[in-house]
């Protein structure tokens, strides 16, 4: 059988690239390999290529050291937003164990209980019946501690306890079951939504999209997947809606009239400002990006920026943010 993808060697594959694709391979092809060998052909130039090609063709006269450099900025921009999903991970099972228990209970019969939740359609039923299954089955059987040490040691576990050990995307399916009240009483809890500018239904919608996004990227990173130059699918940013309530002027109506991509890693972004809580976390993350934007290869960031469609005033946006939660946070 004549592959279409045949084994080829590292020289092989450097003289592909150089022949068929036009790459400016550097006279140092023992350098080229050693880049070869530590990420693959296929992440490196299929996970790049749409940034640097044009009709199949490397353009500018570009490098294998140069598309590599590229890689690592995508990766330490990738782990600043991997970094802080945690947080917003971690304060959104915070929240929910809150209203849970101060809603439903403390025992899991009654917190797990499918009655005590909301089923707008019908069709959506299996869904709860899913959902539910998958944290009891945490509760029963998880040797994760603290759901192990809790089950061992003590006589119940509460949700501020289970919910460490569930999946983030279980979680928010969970959420999606709350009555309404309970869903505003929980995204109220976020500083954003203490607004009257937009309708709840907004809001909620808005908050729903933002935490879906949030998880949906960090699902992309951690499995080393391509995330620049992707779109998340059923979840979008309304930046309309957001323009109203944007406490920190990270969005601009030029951004909208740019159609900068609302369902693509700015909106990631966005939402991880805006899901992080309190200020303290909100400036940490701002310097690690700041610092992340001031150092290595200027002009090369500021183009992994541009195909990552990002606005090309960020950094003096998050620059102005900076300064006032520094005062915000002196104030207090």
């Amino acid at each position: 059988m004549a592959y279409d993808k045949p084994f080829l060697t590292y020289e092989k594959q450097i003289e592909k690239l150089e022949k068929e694709y036009n790459l400016n391979c550097s006279e140092n092809k023992e350098f080229d390999i050693e880049l070869l060998k530590t990420i693959s052909y296929y992440d490196l130039i299929n996970g790049y290529k749409d940034c640097f090609m044009e009709n199949e063709s490397f353009k500018n006269k570009v490098n294998l050291p140069t598309i590599f450099l590229f890689s690592l900025i995508d990766k330490r921009f990738q782990n600043i937003l991997f970094l802080y999903s945690v947080y917003v991970e971690t304060i959104f099972k915070t929240k929910m164990a809150y209203i849970i228990s101060k809603n439903k209970g403390i025992e899991n019969v009654d917190y797990l209980d499918f009655n005590k939740y909301t089923i707008q359609n019908p069709k959506r039923k299996n869904r709860l019946i899913k959902t539910l299954n998958d944290i009891t089955a945490v509760h029963l059987y998880s040797e994760d501690n603290p759901t192990k040490h809790y089950r061992e040691k003590h006589n119940h576990i509460p949700p501020w306890i289970l919910f460490k050990n569930v999946k983030f995307g279980t979680m928010i399916d969970l959420f999606t079951f709350l009555n309404r009240n309970e869903k505003l009483e929980l995204i109220q809890e976020y500083d954003i939504f203490k607004t009257n500018k937009i309708t709840e239904d907004e809001k909620l919608e808005m908050f729903k999209n933002m935490i879906s996004i949030i998880r949906k990227f960090r699902n992309k990173i951690a499995h080393n997947s391509k995330v620049i130059g992707i779109s998340i699918l059923n979840n979008s940013l309304n930046f309309s809606n957001l323009l109203k309530i944007d406490t920190f002027k990270l969005i601009r109506k030029k951004d909208i009239k740019h159609q900068i991509n609302n369902t693509g890693l700015f909106s990631m972004f966005v939402s991880l400002v805006y899901l992080l809580s309190p200020n303290i976390i909100h400036l940490l993350f701002t310097n690690d990006v700041i610092n992340f934007l001031a150092s290595g290869e200027k002009e090369l960031i500021r183009f992994y920026l541009e195909k990552a469609n990002f606005p090309m005033s960020i950094e003096n946006r998050l620059n102005d943010l900076k300064k006032k939660l520094e005062l915000k946070l002196d104030l207090e």
